[in-house]
């Protein structure tokens, strides 16, 4: 690995912020542009990250949606970045929303955090956004989507081939052949790695054996409760919520996590198993574009999602979902007083509208 050079700039020693730059005499490209989250010193580490020659990079390859990943891109394309972004292109769909999302969320922050201070008598600055919804746009503009499972030669004696990772909808493993020279090196990046035997995405698929393997390791010296034990839980306590009156509060993240928790509730009515099946809100735009992309891109999910997918859309499984989409709307749902499950971001309950509904 000697003419091949690899720089963690992120997610070394710490959960978030994934990104690696890998250099060799022929080419420069990062794997993952990810946003630092969580914790006193996130905006700070945003701010300082990308501090080098963006504009030689030849392209960059990205593993998949969630912010971590991902929510560097417009800084990076701010600072004249202007090449190919890979992905898979159900990726590549779910970025586009993701980087408008986080655009906007970085103006509005930044607007009230610049107000608080002016109201405290701070003479400071004023803040600008770490990147801003027109950022977002051209940085999604840039988005390149790959096939599965083909070699697709790239620049620089590079050739890349998408594996599903089983993770959430799109993500990929890159099996990355590197050649300088008459030498090749094989590098994999793993980007997350989801569990077998997941309802909503297809189980993750094994990399051929490689030189290097980088690989998430976040959940690596833990086992997840067993899936049967917590389908069994939530039967539960919707059947206790029926009884007893009320409704269900549910933070979820707007990719992956409400797409799953849907597929579970449908496939629980199907199976008679929750008697009394809740209205169901999805109080999140951002989570209602996902499950439409979802949608759009159901070759990518598991064959038992299709079906429970298209029985929900044909009516043959009866569960009513309904999307909230203005502030209003979100607010008329604190008058539902039983019968409902709220899922809402955001997943951490550390800002979005779960936190109104949580509270009320």
């Amino acid at each position: 690995m000697s003419d091949i050079k690899l720089t963690f700039l992120g997610a070394a020693g710490e959960v978030t912020g994934s990104s690696y730059l890998v250099e060799t005499p022929n080419v420069r490209f990062m794997v993952d542009c990810g946003m630092f989250q969580g914790g006193r010193d996130a905006d700070a580490k945003n701010r300082a990250a990308l501090n080098f020659d963006v504009k030689s990079l030849d392209f960059v390859l990205l593993t998949h949606a969630h912010i971590d990943h991902c929510g560097l891109l417009p800084r990076l394309t701010a600072y004249g970045f202007t090449g190919p972004i890979y992905a898979s292109e159900a990726t590549a769909a779910l970025t586009k929303f993701m980087l408008e999302d986080g655009g906007r969320i970085q103006e509005k922050d930044t607007l009230d955090r610049n107000r608080r201070s002016r109201e405290a008598g701070e003479k400071l600055p004023e803040l600008a956004p770490l990147y801003t919804l027109e950022q977002a746009r051209e940085a999604a503009a840039q988005l390149t989507p790959l096939p599965w499972e083909q070699r697709s030669e790239l620049a620089g004696g590079v050739a890349v081939t998408l594996r599903n990772t089983g993770h959430i909808l799109g993500s990929a493993s890159f099996d990355t052949e590197i050649t300088f020279g008459a030498d090749m090196r094989r590098v994999v990046f793993s980007g997350d790695v989801g569990s077998p035997n997941r309802i909503l995405v297809p189980d993750p698929v094994s990399p051929p054996a490689a030189d290097v393997l980088l690989i998430e390791s976040t959940y690596g010296n833990r086992k997840h409760k067993d899936l049967a034990q917590t389908r069994d839980e939530l039967i539960e306590i919707i059947a206790k919520a029926h009884t007893e009156g009320g409704n269900l509060v549910v933070p979820a993240f707007a990719v992956g996590r409400t797409q799953e928790l849907l597929i579970v509730l449908l496939d629980l009515v199907r199976q008679g198993r929750i008697k009394h099946p809740p209205h169901v809100f999805i109080d999140s735009p951002l989570a209602a574009k996902v499950t439409e992309v979802t949608r759009k891109f159901l070759r990518d999910t598991d064959t038992e999602a299709q079906s429970l997918l298209n029985g929900w859309r044909d009516g043959t499984i009866p569960l009513t979902v309904e999307y909230t989409g203005t502030p209003d709307e979100s607010r008329k749902i604190n008058g539902v007083r039983s019968g409902a499950l709220i899922i809402a971001g955001s997943g951490m309950c550390e800002a979005g509208r779960v936190r109104h509904h949580l509270m009320h």
